[in-house]
C-alpha cells in the first residue's frame, strides 16, 4: 500500500481484504459473541466507506479501522449499560474494578450511595457522571469544562476515598 496515494482513490476492496480478519478477531476479543462482532466490523468498514476521505496516511489505516471499532464498541456497552439500569433502577455495584465482581444488598448499596454523597462536590461529579450516566473521560471532561487528566485523576482519587470510607461495611459483610 503507497502512503502518498490520494486518500479519495481508495481501494476499499483491497482495505476490507486486508484488514477484516484482524479487526473480526479484535471484535470477537471484544465482543466474546460473533454476531455482534460482524455487527461492529461491518459499522467499521461503513465508516471507512463513509470518512476515507480523511485518512491522510494510509499506512495507519488498520489503527484508524480498530480505533473506530473500539469506539463503536464502548458506546454499545454504554448504551446497554444504561439500558439496563433504566430497566431496573436499581443497580447493581462493585466496590472496585479490580475485585471480583460481588453483587450487594441493599444495605450495602445504600452504604455506597450514602459514601458517594459525603464526597467532595468535584469528586462526586465526576463519579456520577461516569459510573451513573456513563460518561466516558472526554466527555465528562468536556462537561466539566476540565481537562482530561483531571477527570483521571479526580476518579482515581474518589475511588480511593470511597474504598477507605466502605472498607469497614464490606469487612463485616464478608
Amino acid at each position: 500500500m503507497k502512503t502518498n496515494q490520494n486518500p479519495s482513490s481508495i481501494d476499499f476492496e483491497a482495505m476490507v481484504d486486508a484488514h477484516y480478519s484482524g479487526l473480526q478477531r479484535f471484535a470477537v476479543s471484544l465482543t466474546k459473541d460473533s454476531d455482534a462482532a460482524r455487527d461492529l466490523v461491518q459499522h467499521t468498514f461503513m465508516q471507512l466507506s463513509r470518512y476515507h476521505h480523511s485518512l491522510r496516511d494510509q499506512s495507519k489505516v488498520r489503527s484508524w479501522l480498530n480505533q473506530i471499532l473500539y469506539r463503536e464498541f464502548l458506546k454499545r456497552r454504554r448504551k446497554d449499560q444504561r439500558l439496563v439500569i433504566e430497566e431496573d433502577q436499581s443497580p447493581t455495584f462493585t466496590l472496585l474494578e479490580s475485585a471480583p465482581e460481588r453483587h450487594l444488598f441493599d444495605d450495602e448499596v445504600d452504604a455506597v450511595r450514602s459514601s458517594i454523597e459525603r464526597l467532595d462536590p468535584v469528586f462526586r461529579d465526576a463519579v456520577r457522571l461516569r459510573y451513573f450516566e456513563g460518561l466516558d473521560y472526554a466527555e465528562i471532561a468536556e462537561r466539566l469544562k476540565v481537562p482530561v487528566g483531571t477527570i483521571m485523576s479526580r476518579l482515581s482519587r474518589a475511588r480511593n476515598r470511597l474504598a477507605d470510607m466502605l472498607r469497614p461495611t464490606f469487612q463485616e459483610a464478608a
